[in-house]
């Protein structure tokens, strides 16, 4: 059985800890592209913990559980992720190190934080595995017409290349799929 079809519950997550003498299992809301609203079908977290909110982390070892949220999820938290303590989010990476400099092994599925997240941090503590499951979307790209986007493609790309006023090697990023749409 792969690890992906075990960690699908906090059960089978706590056996694989045990069976694995891994301390802890760390997960994020984060899907594989580090985007702050995901399908539900990404959202690992949800599955695991029920939290439906758009920022958390749980932590998982063999006999407890915790769900860190910022402050605007406090009581929405403690509603939906019934299993969990609920932790304020400003004490995560302080628990977190206080487990890797212990020497505890720590479970994690490294395409779901960001790379500045493993800076400071003692690799050598950390057992990657992979929470995104090879979900393929069947929708194609399609563009709305003028009377709904109110300008058409080229049109509002000429007139974001007017505004930006770029000279020759400069370039602009957008990165965050949910900014394209604002």
């Amino acid at each position: 059985m792969s690890l992906k079809l075990q960690m699908n519950n906090l059960k089978n997550i706590k056996k694989y800890l045990q069976k694995n003498k891994i301390n802890a299992c760390l997960i994020s809301k984060n899907n594989e592209f580090l985007n702050e609203f995901t399908d539900t079908h990404e959202n690992f977290l949800q599955k695991i913990s029920k939290f439906s909110g758009s920022m958390g982390f749980a932590l998982i070892y063999q006999n407890k559980q915790y769900l860190y949220v910022d402050g605007r999820y406090i009581n929405q938290a403690r509603i939906q992720a019934k299993e969990f303590k609920i932790i304020k989010l400003k004490n995560f990476k302080k628990d977190i190190f206080k487990i890797l400099k212990s020497n505890k092994k720590i479970l994690l599925d490294p395409k779901t934080f960001p790379y500045n997240f493993f800076h400071n941090m003692n690799l050598k503590n950390l057992i990657f595995f992979n929470s995104v499951k090879n979900f393929i979307k069947q929708d194609k790209v399609f563009y709305l017409t003028k009377n709904f986007s109110g300008e058409l493609p080229f049109e509002k790309i000429n007139k974001l290349n007017k505004k930006l006023n770029l000279k020759k090697k400069e370039a602009f990023l957008i990165y965050h799929s949910e900014n394209i749409g604002w």
